[in-house]
């Protein structure tokens, strides 16, 4: 194969991740409360967030906004 040329790996975007705006979360909570989502929770900051499968913290983590405890004994 002439002149063929081997693939380069992709370069990492620039700013791989940025925040949800509050229009889009709204948007997205409303999108699971029409699927029928019903187990929202909120961190002791007041920061929503969504449990799934049956609304029943499994394990412990943090809130995506403020990093607080969320889960079993927090």
């Amino acid at each position: 194969m002439a002149g063929a040329q081997a693939a380069q790996p992709a370069q990492p975007a620039a700013q791989p991740f940025r925040p949800a705006t509050p229009e889009e979360r709204a948007a997205v909570y409303q999108a699971l409360r029409d699927a029928g989502e019903r187990h929202f929770q909120h961190c002791v900051n007041g920061h929503m967030f969504v449990v799934g499968n049956c609304g029943t913290l499994a394990g412990a983590g943090r809130c995506p906004d403020c990093q607080a405890h969320i889960g079993p004994g927090c």
